[in-house]
C-alpha cells in the first residue's frame, strides 16, 4: 500500500553476500576522496584555502544496505577559502 509504514523487522536491509564487498566500496571511496583532495590542493592557489574536509554517507558507518549505495550516496566536500576573491579565482 502506498504510503504505508515500514519498519526494519518488515523488511530485510542487511548486507547480501551477492552485493560487492564493503571493505572494497569503502577503500573506492576512500581512493575517490584521496584524488579530490589531491585535485583540489594542487588547483586552489597556495595559502587561500582554510580546510578542506569531506562527510555524507562516505563517513558514516555501514551497517545495513543503505547506509552507503554506490553512485546514489554522496560524498559531500567542504572548501573553506580564505575570503570571497579566493573562491572567484579558485573556482
Amino acid at each position: 500500500m502506498v504510503g504505508e509504514a515500514r519498519t526494519e523487522e518488515s523488511v530485510d536491509i542487511s548486507w547480501q553476500e551477492a552485493w560487492p564487498d564493503r571493505e572494497t566500496i569503502r577503500a573506492e571511496v576512500e581512493a575517490f576522496v584521496g584524488v579530490v583532495h589531491d585535485v583540489l590542493t594542487e588547483t586552489i592557489e597556495q595559502g587561500t584555502l582554510r580546510c578542506l574536509y569531506y562527510k555524507g554517507s562516505a563517513v558514516k558507518v555501514w551497517d545495513s544496505a543503505l547506509d552507503y549505495v554506490p553512485e546514489i550516496s554522496d560524498v559531500n566536500f567542504r572548501v573553506w577559502l580564505k575570503s570571497d576573491e579566493d573562491v572567484d579565482a579558485a573556482f
